[in-house]
């Protein structure tokens, strides 16, 4: 059976280390899940598992030595240059071996010594990764996954986000490697999407490995998990699935946290009997030295004696606390400290939209009625391409009314999180795109980014090399500043790590203002206990009024 072994892999980009002797098997009907924080590691641990990336010291072996490995990246390079057939092609690896099958093919021809055995599995790997049927199955998978077969030609570039998803979504069920290796393939899918991908990673013909937010996704599909510290920098496995990974983890911390205090106890027990037992001595020294109680020498000596023993007994016990094996404190990495503050209170009606109609090329958003008070908790769902962005925008007077009605409240105070995250991808460093978007001065706004684990290495930065989930820290950061009384966030579960999810919650449940959260992360938009769900069909607003969890009629 095709497996991968990882042994003792380290990686070092100049003097940061990133990995330092990680260990990890892969095997058929694996399904693991790769966590840690932003910038722990796990795409760069990826890529060294496919072979794109050397590592600094260890090794990676396959199983046979040519079973392919499919990588599908988080975010593509160069994605929007071809055709949607020629994207997928690319990304499922059919495209490069067919390019080497016609090379070998080529060097047949000219009679160049080896050339039959490099065509031999050159022919052996394009078959394995479906290159025979590739077209057939292109068609299948894109009418699967709702982009349907005559986009095949469309050029990637003019797709919308909903359309790139389910490409992304595309590429993950054509490939046909039997180690796969994805990067956060939930981004921007929605629940139909989500379904599919599901589904299919559950096949137990595949080994995989799987980075992602998705803490409902990792319920239902991984077998184990494999963690890196963000402090050691170490991986750490554990078998058994999510809820299992979860009461290992907490219990190993229990204990950590049990040993860490037994040694802070016994430590500072030996501390205070030690200076009791010096003080006894010296108290004890002095009294018979120069206030004796009786002229006896004998007596005297006797004194002395005992004190001498209780020094004797201090110094054994600072030896016994210099033998103490220190435990260290089990680190608390960084955490997502967030205080969204909210401004003065905003009338009861914070936007209406009243027979509201958006007209965007070919796409009508509408006629939609909807009326937003204050302190509701809205969750806006549907699928790619229903509308919410536009929803959202016609609220928010970004967009025209074709016809209808819009009113936003005069004291709503707006803080935004876009899908797309481009607040702060301007000119300029961090730290001067921050200040001019946000309207304050740099000192609190190096503190504010600071909370957010942006600190001074980052606000230096050209803000353009942000990573994803480094922009979505630096709105949250600009939140806490302006202190909005009506939040919008997009997919705001998107390039985050599991810990600052947990933790945005925690803000939003503290959130005194009104909250409109656009999102497919199921685990979160249960945590948040929105009062009110409206879902959008097809640009139609069919159920604006209803609770959490009521379902399209």
């Amino acid at each position: 059976m095709p497996h991968l072994v990882a042994h003792d892999v380290s990686l070092s980009l100049g003097p940061t280390e990133v990995l330092r002797a990680a260990s990890l098997t892969v095997s058929i009907g694996q399904r693991i899940g790769l966590l840690g924080a932003n910038g722990a590691g796990k795409s760069s641990l990826l890529r060294i598992l496919a072979g794109e990336l050397e590592p600094t010291g260890g090794v990676v072996e396959r199983h046979p030595g040519d079973v392919p490995i499919g990588l599908l990246h988080q975010e593509v390079v160069g994605a929007g240059d071809g055709t949607v057939s020629g994207h997928l092609s690319t990304r499922t690896g059919t495209g490069p071996a067919a390019e080497e099958l016609e090379a070998a093919g080529a060097a047949i021809a000219s009679g160049r010594p080896g050339a039959d055995s490099r065509y031999s599995a050159a022919l052996d790997r394009w078959l394995l990764l479906g290159g025979a049927d590739f077209d057939h199955r292109v068609d299948q998978i894109l009418e699967v996954v709702g982009l349907g077969p005559r986009r095949r030609h469309q050029r990637v570039a003019t797709l919308s986000g909903g359309q790139r998803a389910r490409l992304d979504l595309a590429a993950v069920l054509l490939h046909k490697a039997p180690i796969l290796l994805l990067d956060e393939p939930t981004n921007d899918l929605d629940g139909e999407g989500l379904t599919l991908l599901e589904e299919h990673l559950l096949r137990p013909d595949k080994a995989l490995v799987i980075v992602s937010h998705d803490r409902a996704l990792l319920r239902g599909v991984v077998t184990d998990v494999a963690e890196i510290d963000d402090h050691t920098r170490t991986l750490a496995s554990y078998a058994g699935g999510w809820a299992a990974y979860q009461s290992q983890r907490r219990a190993a911390r229990a204990r950590a946290e049990a040993e860490h205090q037994r040694y802070v106890d016994r430590r500072d027990d030996l501390a205070e009997q030690a200076r009791r037992q010096r003080e006894w001595a010296r108290h004890g020294m002095t009294s018979a030295v120069r206030r004796p109680r009786d002229g006896d020498k004998n007596i005297r000596q006797a004194h002395i004696a005992r004190a001498q023993r209780t020094a004797g007994r201090a110094a054994r016990t600072e030896r016994a606390l210099a033998r103490l094996d220190p435990v260290a404190k089990p680190f608390q990495g960084w955490r997502l400290d967030l205080d969204l503050a909210t401004a003065e209170r905003s009338g009861d009606l914070v936007a209406e939209l009243s027979g509201a109609v958006v007209r965007r090329g070919p796409f009508t958003l509408g006629p939609v009625d909807l009326a937003l008070h204050f302190g509701e908790r809205v969750a806006l769902v549907g699928a790619n391409g229903s509308g919410k962005s536009t929803l959202v925008a016609a609220m928010l007077g970004r967009l025209p009314l074709a016809d209808g009605s819009r009113r936003v409240g005069p004291s709503v105070v707006v803080g935004e999180l876009g899908q797309d995250r481009d607040d702060f991808a301007g000119e300029g460093s961090l730290l001067e795109v921050f200040t001019q978007a946000v309207g304050v001065a740099p000192q609190p706004a190096r503190s504010s980014l600071a909370k957010l684990g942006l600190g001074a290495d980052d606000v230096d930065r050209p803000a353009r090399s942000l990573s994803p989930g480094e922009r979505t820290r630096a709105v949250l950061a600009g939140f806490q500043m302006r202190r909005a009384n009506l939040l919008v966030l997009d997919e705001p579960t998107n390039h985050l790590d599991l810990e600052a999810i947990e933790q945005l919650e925690r803000a939003l449940a503290e959130f005194g203002g009104t909250l409109v959260v656009v999102s497919h992360d199921r685990a979160f938009v249960e945590a948040l206990e929105v009062e009110r769900t409206w879902h959008l069909r097809q640009g139609q607003l069919v159920s604006p009024g209803g609770h959490a969890g009521s379902t399209s009629p």
